[in-house]
């Protein structure tokens, strides 16, 4: 079991070296909203990403690098650099659109 979440899952991902696992749940409050970020071989959360304000119903990870993309129900999708030493988590914003500031 992932602990960590206020309610049920409602979607995740894995990266593709099989290292990371990210997870949301259904969320109606910005702090609900995290994406939590898990290392495979303990299953401790080595992250926490705080940038949707509703669900976030897509998770996926680049299938040759550790960026992350969300996407959710507030209508916005974020672009996220991971970068796991295997004792650090490194997370930056890469790209961040919503209704407002897409073409």
């Amino acid at each position: 079991k992932m602990y960590g979440h206020g309610y049920e899952l409602y979607c995740m991902t894995s990266s593709h070296d099989g290292r990371m696992v990210a997870s949301a749940c259904k969320s109606s409050k910005p702090q609900e909203a995290a994406i939590l970020i898990w290392e495979t071989s303990t299953w401790k959360q080595i992250g926490r990403i705080e940038v949707h304000s509703l669900t976030v119903t897509q998770l996926e990870f680049s299938p040759v690098t550790n960026l992350l993309l969300s996407v959710s129900r507030d209508r916005t999708l974020a672009l996220h650099d991971l970068n796991w030493d295997g004792s650090n988590l490194s997370i930056s914003r890469v790209k961040y659109l919503d209704k407002k500031t897409s073409p």
